[in-house]
């Protein structure tokens, strides 16, 4: 009974975004990893030199795309 996460849960949603944003932009993206032999980052950054920022792959996220988007109705002309 003295180790039931119920008791020992201290994170609240706010402490929790906090710690995953560290974890993921300053922990996880600093560490070398395996596969890439770099950090994200490094390596994220060196893509970004060698190729350039693809603009013509960013989304802007406007009306026209919202409507594109859309899910589309039924017969009876009602989304859920």
């Amino acid at each position: 009974g003295s180790h039931l996460p119920k008791k020992l849960a201290e994170w609240t949603l706010h402490d929790l975004y906090y710690g995953i944003q560290h974890w993921a932009f300053e922990f996880y993206d600093e560490q070398e990893h395996p596969a890439l032999g770099d950090s994200p980052r490094a390596t994220f950054v060196r893509g970004l030199r060698e190729n350039g920022s693809r603009e013509q792959r960013r989304i802007t996220f406007d009306r026209d795309f919202l409507i594109a988007t859309c899910p589309p109705v039924d017969r009876t002309g009602m989304r859920q």
